[in-house]
Protein backbone atom coordinates (compact mmCIF):
# COMPACT_ATOMS: atom_id res chain seq x y z
CA UNK A 1 0.00 0.00 0.00
CA UNK A 2 1.53 3.67 -0.97
CA UNK A 3 2.43 6.34 1.30
CA UNK A 4 -1.01 8.13 2.01
CA UNK A 5 -3.39 5.69 1.09
CA UNK A 6 -5.53 3.94 3.71
CA UNK A 7 -7.84 0.81 3.80
CA UNK A 8 -10.22 1.96 1.77
CA UNK A 9 -8.19 2.12 -1.25
CA UNK A 10 -7.56 -1.39 -0.90
CA UNK A 11 -9.39 -3.70 -4.03
CA UNK A 12 -12.35 -5.88 -2.76
CA UNK A 13 -12.95 -7.81 -6.07
CA UNK A 14 -14.29 -7.65 -9.83
CA UNK A 15 -17.39 -6.96 -11.79
CA UNK A 16 -17.90 -9.59 -14.39
CA UNK A 17 -16.79 -6.22 -16.37
CA UNK A 18 -13.86 -6.57 -15.32
CA UNK A 19 -14.42 -3.22 -12.95
CA UNK A 20 -12.45 -2.68 -10.18
CA UNK A 21 -14.20 -2.54 -6.60
CA UNK A 22 -12.46 -0.73 -3.55
CA UNK A 23 -14.08 -0.58 0.06
CA UNK A 24 -14.44 3.53 -1.27
CA UNK A 25 -16.95 2.31 -3.60
CA UNK A 26 -19.49 0.25 -1.28
CA UNK A 27 -21.77 1.37 1.26
CA UNK A 28 -20.14 0.89 4.47
CA UNK A 29 -21.95 1.71 8.00
CA UNK A 30 -18.93 2.67 10.03
CA UNK A 31 -20.78 3.22 13.21
CA UNK A 32 -22.64 -0.21 12.83
CA UNK A 33 -19.28 -1.94 11.05
CA UNK A 34 -22.39 -2.98 8.54
CA UNK A 35 -21.22 -3.70 4.64
CA UNK A 36 -23.66 -4.04 1.80
CA UNK A 37 -22.13 -5.60 -1.38
CA UNK A 38 -25.64 -7.04 -2.49
CA UNK A 39 -25.81 -6.85 -6.40
CA UNK A 40 -22.75 -5.32 -7.37
CA UNK A 41 -22.15 -7.83 -10.05
CA UNK A 42 -19.37 -9.23 -8.19
CA UNK A 43 -17.67 -12.49 -9.26
CA UNK A 44 -14.65 -12.28 -7.08
CA UNK A 45 -13.65 -11.35 -3.93
CA UNK A 46 -10.09 -10.77 -2.86
CA UNK A 47 -7.99 -12.05 0.71
CA UNK A 48 -7.83 -7.79 1.32
CA UNK A 49 -11.58 -8.83 2.99
CA UNK A 50 -9.57 -9.99 5.76
CA UNK A 51 -8.40 -6.71 6.84
CA UNK A 52 -11.78 -5.10 8.20
CA UNK A 53 -11.78 -7.29 11.48
CA UNK A 54 -14.52 -4.70 12.98
CA UNK A 55 -17.26 -6.09 10.57
CA UNK A 56 -20.26 -7.31 12.21
CA UNK A 57 -22.42 -7.87 9.13
CA UNK A 58 -21.68 -8.70 5.70
CA UNK A 59 -24.29 -8.59 3.18
CA UNK A 60 -22.79 -10.36 -0.06
CA UNK A 61 -25.74 -11.94 -1.80
CA UNK A 62 -27.03 -11.63 -5.39
CA UNK A 63 -23.75 -11.67 -7.12
CA UNK A 64 -22.03 -14.00 -9.14
CA UNK A 65 -19.32 -14.93 -6.80
CA UNK A 66 -17.68 -18.46 -7.28
CA UNK A 67 -15.47 -18.87 -4.11
CA UNK A 68 -14.86 -16.99 -1.01
CA UNK A 69 -10.84 -16.20 -0.01
CA UNK A 70 -9.84 -18.36 3.30
CA UNK A 71 -9.21 -14.67 4.86
CA UNK A 72 -12.68 -14.45 5.86
CA UNK A 73 -11.83 -16.23 8.55
CA UNK A 74 -10.48 -13.34 10.10
CA UNK A 75 -13.47 -11.64 10.39
CA UNK A 76 -13.30 -12.35 14.44
CA UNK A 77 -16.32 -10.21 15.18
CA UNK A 78 -18.96 -11.30 12.47
CA UNK A 79 -22.37 -12.12 13.54
CA UNK A 80 -24.42 -11.97 10.29
CA UNK A 81 -22.72 -13.25 6.80
CA UNK A 82 -25.03 -13.42 3.94
CA UNK A 83 -24.04 -14.98 1.02
CA UNK A 84 -27.33 -15.93 -0.84
CA UNK A 85 -27.58 -16.25 -4.82
CA UNK A 86 -24.10 -16.79 -5.59
CA UNK A 87 -22.57 -19.23 -7.47
CA UNK A 88 -20.57 -21.25 -4.51
CA UNK A 89 -19.96 -24.70 -4.83
CA UNK A 90 -17.55 -24.86 -1.49
CA UNK A 91 -17.17 -22.41 1.40
CA UNK A 92 -13.32 -22.68 3.15
CA UNK A 93 -12.72 -24.25 5.99
CA UNK A 94 -11.91 -21.06 7.64
CA UNK A 95 -15.21 -19.98 8.01
CA UNK A 96 -15.57 -21.81 11.25
CA UNK A 97 -13.05 -19.16 12.95
CA UNK A 98 -15.82 -17.00 13.20
CA UNK A 99 -16.77 -17.88 16.52
CA UNK A 100 -19.25 -14.67 17.14
CA UNK A 101 -21.23 -15.67 14.05
CA UNK A 102 -25.18 -16.29 14.75
CA UNK A 103 -26.62 -15.93 11.70
CA UNK A 104 -25.20 -17.61 7.97
CA UNK A 105 -26.91 -17.29 4.69
CA UNK A 106 -25.69 -19.36 1.80
CA UNK A 107 -29.04 -20.47 0.24
CA UNK A 108 -29.06 -20.50 -3.72
CA UNK A 109 -25.75 -21.90 -4.25
CA UNK A 110 -24.30 -24.50 -6.07
CA UNK A 111 -23.02 -26.26 -2.74
CA UNK A 112 -22.22 -29.84 -2.84
CA UNK A 113 -20.41 -30.50 0.77
CA UNK A 114 -20.13 -28.30 4.03
CA UNK A 115 -17.28 -27.94 5.76
CA UNK A 116 -16.93 -30.35 8.50
CA UNK A 117 -15.92 -27.61 10.57
CA UNK A 118 -19.17 -26.19 10.55
CA UNK A 119 -19.29 -27.76 14.13
CA UNK A 120 -16.93 -24.80 15.93
CA UNK A 121 -19.87 -22.27 15.44
CA UNK A 122 -20.99 -22.93 18.74
CA UNK A 123 -22.81 -19.12 18.96
CA UNK A 124 -24.63 -19.89 15.33
CA UNK A 125 -28.60 -19.56 15.63
CA UNK A 126 -29.65 -19.54 12.06
CA UNK A 127 -28.28 -21.76 9.11
CA UNK A 128 -30.37 -20.92 5.46
CA UNK A 129 -28.99 -24.00 2.69
CA UNK A 130 -32.07 -24.57 1.01
CA UNK A 131 -31.44 -24.68 -2.99
CA UNK A 132 -28.03 -26.14 -2.97
CA UNK A 133 -26.61 -29.52 -4.24
CA UNK A 134 -26.32 -31.14 -0.60
CA UNK A 135 -26.38 -35.00 -0.66
CA UNK A 136 -25.80 -34.79 3.17
CA UNK A 137 -24.95 -33.29 6.21
CA UNK A 138 -21.76 -33.45 8.25
CA UNK A 139 -22.15 -35.25 11.62
CA UNK A 140 -20.23 -32.54 13.56
CA UNK A 141 -23.03 -30.47 12.86
CA UNK A 142 -23.73 -31.50 16.93
CA UNK A 143 -21.60 -28.58 17.53
CA UNK A 144 -24.20 -25.70 16.92
CA UNK A 145 -25.12 -25.89 20.66
CA UNK A 146 -27.07 -22.23 19.80
CA UNK A 147 -29.15 -23.64 16.51
CA UNK A 148 -32.50 -22.21 16.66
CA UNK A 149 -33.58 -22.81 12.68
CA UNK A 150 -32.17 -24.81 9.94
CA UNK A 151 -33.04 -24.55 6.14
CA UNK A 152 -31.91 -27.45 3.86
CA UNK A 153 -34.79 -27.49 1.55
CA UNK A 154 -34.74 -28.33 -2.36
CA UNK A 155 -31.59 -30.12 -1.46
CA UNK A 156 -31.15 -34.00 -2.47
CA UNK A 157 -30.72 -35.00 1.09
CA UNK A 158 -32.30 -38.37 1.69
CA UNK A 159 -31.46 -38.63 5.27
CA UNK A 160 -30.26 -36.31 7.85
CA UNK A 161 -27.40 -37.04 10.88
CA UNK A 162 -28.96 -38.50 14.09
CA UNK A 163 -27.48 -35.95 16.39
CA UNK A 164 -29.28 -33.17 14.61
CA UNK A 165 -32.33 -33.51 16.85
CA UNK A 166 -30.44 -33.27 19.79
CA UNK A 167 -29.68 -30.43 19.49
CA UNK A 168 -30.91 -28.11 22.81
CA UNK A 169 -32.31 -25.40 21.14
CA UNK A 170 -33.46 -26.53 17.37
CA UNK A 171 -37.30 -25.30 16.84
CA UNK A 172 -37.39 -25.35 13.06
CA UNK A 173 -36.35 -27.50 10.36
CA UNK A 174 -37.02 -26.80 6.67
CA UNK A 175 -37.01 -29.54 4.43
CA UNK A 176 -39.37 -28.97 2.11
CA UNK A 177 -38.38 -30.60 -1.61
CA UNK A 178 -36.28 -33.14 0.08
CA UNK A 179 -36.20 -36.44 -1.42
CA UNK A 180 -36.27 -38.29 1.84
CA UNK A 181 -35.51 -41.75 1.22
CA UNK A 182 -39.05 -44.05 2.17
CA UNK A 183 -36.62 -46.84 4.03
CA UNK A 184 -33.79 -46.83 6.58
CA UNK A 185 -33.06 -50.30 5.84
CA UNK A 186 -30.31 -49.89 3.15
CA UNK A 187 -28.26 -48.30 6.49
CA UNK A 188 -28.46 -51.38 8.02
CA UNK A 189 -24.68 -52.54 7.70
CA UNK A 190 -22.68 -55.33 8.63
CA UNK A 191 -19.64 -54.16 10.82
CA UNK A 192 -16.60 -53.92 9.12
CA UNK A 193 -13.78 -54.51 11.48
CA UNK A 194 -11.38 -50.84 11.71
CA UNK A 195 -7.60 -51.68 10.58
CA UNK A 196 -4.63 -52.09 12.67
CA UNK A 197 -3.82 -47.99 12.27
CA UNK A 198 -7.36 -47.18 13.01
CA UNK A 199 -7.21 -49.30 16.39
CA UNK A 200 -4.16 -47.98 17.38
CA UNK A 201 -5.91 -44.48 16.58
CA UNK A 202 -9.13 -44.82 18.70
CA UNK A 203 -6.47 -46.08 21.39
CA UNK A 204 -4.49 -42.90 21.30
CA UNK A 205 -7.26 -40.88 21.02
CA UNK A 206 -9.08 -42.03 24.05
CA UNK A 207 -6.34 -42.26 26.38
CA UNK A 208 -5.20 -39.14 25.08
CA UNK A 209 -1.66 -40.58 24.48
CA UNK A 210 0.99 -38.39 23.20
CA UNK A 211 3.64 -39.38 20.92
CA UNK A 212 5.74 -38.32 18.13
CA UNK A 213 4.53 -39.06 15.35
CA UNK A 214 5.04 -38.16 11.62
CA UNK A 215 2.96 -35.34 9.57
CA UNK A 216 0.61 -37.49 7.88
CA UNK A 217 -0.29 -39.94 10.94
CA UNK A 218 -0.90 -36.85 13.08
CA UNK A 219 -3.52 -35.26 10.63
CA UNK A 220 -4.60 -38.80 10.36
CA UNK A 221 -5.09 -39.10 14.53
CA UNK A 222 -7.06 -35.64 14.81
CA UNK A 223 -9.63 -36.27 12.18
CA UNK A 224 -11.56 -38.82 14.03
CA UNK A 225 -15.49 -38.52 14.44
CA UNK A 226 -17.59 -39.41 17.61
CA UNK A 227 -19.88 -42.10 17.93
CA UNK A 228 -23.82 -41.24 17.76
CA UNK A 229 -23.83 -43.85 21.05
CA UNK A 230 -20.72 -44.36 23.50
CA UNK A 231 -18.89 -40.84 22.14
CA UNK A 232 -16.01 -43.11 21.13
CA UNK A 233 -13.50 -42.18 18.64
CA UNK A 234 -13.84 -43.48 15.21
CA UNK A 235 -11.83 -43.01 11.70
CA UNK A 236 -13.02 -44.98 8.68
CA UNK A 237 -14.93 -47.58 9.67
CA UNK A 238 -18.12 -47.08 11.11
CA UNK A 239 -21.50 -49.07 11.62
CA UNK A 240 -24.49 -47.17 10.24
CA UNK A 241 -27.84 -47.59 11.42
CA UNK A 242 -31.61 -46.28 10.29
CA UNK A 243 -34.42 -45.06 12.38
CA UNK A 244 -37.68 -42.64 12.08
CA UNK A 245 -38.66 -39.74 14.11
CA UNK A 246 -42.30 -37.84 13.83
CA UNK A 247 -41.42 -33.77 14.30
CA UNK A 248 -44.24 -31.57 13.98
CA UNK A 249 -46.20 -34.13 11.95
CA UNK A 250 -43.21 -34.73 9.89
CA UNK A 251 -41.30 -38.06 9.65
CA UNK A 252 -37.92 -37.91 9.27
CA UNK A 253 -35.39 -40.19 8.61
CA UNK A 254 -32.31 -40.37 10.85
CA UNK A 255 -28.93 -42.03 10.71
CA UNK A 256 -26.46 -43.14 13.46
CA UNK A 257 -22.77 -43.71 13.08
CA UNK A 258 -21.49 -46.05 15.71
CA UNK A 259 -18.12 -47.37 16.48
CA UNK A 260 -19.38 -51.15 16.63
CA UNK A 261 -22.38 -52.45 16.33
CA UNK A 262 -23.70 -51.30 19.52
CA UNK A 263 -27.64 -52.36 18.41
CA UNK A 264 -28.95 -53.87 15.25
CA UNK A 265 -32.75 -52.50 15.43
CA UNK A 266 -34.95 -50.19 17.08
CA UNK A 267 -36.06 -52.23 20.41
CA UNK A 268 -32.21 -53.42 20.20
CA UNK A 269 -30.96 -49.70 20.39
CA UNK A 270 -33.64 -48.81 23.00
CA UNK A 271 -32.38 -51.73 25.41
CA UNK A 272 -28.31 -50.09 24.90
CA UNK A 273 -29.96 -47.01 25.37
CA UNK A 274 -31.41 -47.68 28.96
CA UNK A 275 -28.24 -50.36 29.94
CA UNK A 276 -25.55 -49.18 31.86
CA UNK A 277 -22.28 -48.71 29.83
CA UNK A 278 -19.26 -50.60 31.55
CA UNK A 279 -15.75 -49.13 30.68
CA UNK A 280 -12.80 -50.71 31.40
CA UNK A 281 -9.99 -48.60 34.28
CA UNK A 282 -8.05 -45.82 32.61
CA UNK A 283 -4.65 -47.70 34.01
CA UNK A 284 -5.34 -50.94 32.14
CA UNK A 285 -6.32 -48.89 28.69
CA UNK A 286 -2.71 -46.69 28.75
CA UNK A 287 -1.04 -50.11 29.36
CA UNK A 288 -2.56 -51.65 26.71
CA UNK A 289 -2.44 -48.91 24.17
CA UNK A 290 0.76 -48.50 24.82
CA UNK A 291 1.35 -52.35 24.08
CA UNK A 292 -1.01 -52.09 20.74
CA UNK A 293 1.05 -48.63 19.28
CA UNK A 294 3.97 -50.23 19.92
CA UNK A 295 3.32 -53.61 17.76
CA UNK A 296 2.06 -51.13 15.13
CA UNK A 297 4.93 -48.86 15.10
CA UNK A 298 7.33 -51.81 14.73
CA UNK A 299 4.73 -53.00 11.93
CA UNK A 300 4.75 -49.98 10.24
CA UNK A 301 8.58 -49.97 9.98
CA UNK A 302 9.18 -53.24 8.76
CA UNK A 303 6.64 -52.80 5.69
CA UNK A 304 8.99 -49.79 4.97
CA UNK A 305 12.10 -51.72 4.90
CA UNK A 306 10.54 -54.48 3.12
CA UNK A 307 9.71 -51.70 -0.24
Amino acid sequence: MGQGSSKEDYLIGYTKDEKEVTWKDIELDKQQQIVHLSKRNLYSITPHIGLFTMIKRIDLSYNSIRCIPEAIGHLHHLEYLNLSHNQLMEIPDTLSQLSRLKELDLSYNKLQRITRFIGDLDRLQSINLEHNQLTELPFTIEGLLSLTTLDVSHNPIIILPAPLIQLPYLRRIQLDGCPLTGSVDFLNTPYNPPSLVEICARLMTTAQIECSLTETLDQYVSSYEICNYCRGPYFESFVSRGRWIKRNDVWIPLEYRLCSAHWFDESDRVIATFATAVYPRASFCKKQHRSVFKVWMKHTASSSKSR
